[in-house]
Parts: structure tokens; sequence; C-alpha cells
């Protein structure tokens, strides 16, 4: 009777290291191929994190209007006192959507920061974790 005991521990424990063991190649196979893959669920990941960065920043730095005529110089036209721009912290101005739109694409390469297009001076758009309620404190700047 003992033997038999002893003889099931010994099946027992193979096979639990056995199926441990497939366990952790499986893993390990699952985390290579998404290192290796460009667009794995990693690469989903970040670009949800860089949309969300771009409309962090648009909280930043909102929508105002112009009393004088500036130039964007994404576009290069002219910002005219009826169209919405932003002015950010730096003191650059430029059109609403042309600052959105470089924020997004800017954030396809640089995942972890938003800048200015003309002085690049990286701009602060995390909220202190203790205002969840409130508008997020950050360097806003406004046209008029």
């Amino acid at each position: 009777m003992e033997d038999a005991y002893i003889f099931c521990l010994t099946m027992f424990t193979i096979l639990s290291s056995l199926v441990i063991t497939i366990a952790l190649l499986a893993l390990r196979k699952a985390l290579v191929d998404l290192r290796r893959d460009g667009t794995g669920e990693k690469e989903a990941y970040l670009a949800t994190l860089s949309f969300t960065l771009a409309e962090l920043a648009e909280l930043a730095f909102p929508e105002v209007g112009v009393l004088d005529e500036l130039m964007c110089t994404i576009c290069l036209d002219d910002i005219a006192p009826e169209q919405p721009a932003r002015k950010l912290s730096c003191g650059h101005a430029f059109h609403a959507n042309c600052i959105s739109s470089w924020w997004r694409c800017s954030l396809q390469i640089n995942r972890d920061k938003v800048s200015c297009p003309s002085c690049r001076r990286d701009l602060e758009v995390c909220s202190s974790p203790g205002l969840k309620q409130q508008q997020p404190q950050l360097q806003l700047a406004t046209v008029y």
C-alpha cells in the first residue's frame, strides 16, 4: 500500500511539473510574439495611451479667441479672431485643429509628452491625482 502511495505522489509531482513547464513555455512564446509583433496588443495599448495624452493636451489648452490676427506656424495661415485657437503656456498660438493634429502625430513618435511645434518646449498636461472632480491644474494661457 505504501508503494502505491509513493508511486501516485511521484506521478503527481512529475505531471504537475510538466503542466507548469508547458504553461511557462506558452507564456514565454506569447511574450516573445508580442515583442516581435509591431501591430500587437502592445502597439494598440500605446496608441490608446497616445490618444489619451492628446486629449489631455486639448483639455490643458482650451480653445480661445484671438484679438489680433496671428499666424499659425503649423498651417502658415492667419488665425482670424472668429476662429478657435489654442495658446500654449510658452506663448505660441495655433489653430485649435492644427495643434490637435500636431499632438496626435507627434505622440505617435514620442509617446510620453506633447510639445510646442514652434519652440519644442515640453508642455505639462498631467493633473495632480487629488483633483479628480475639479478642472486639472495645468499651465493654461489665454490669448485675450
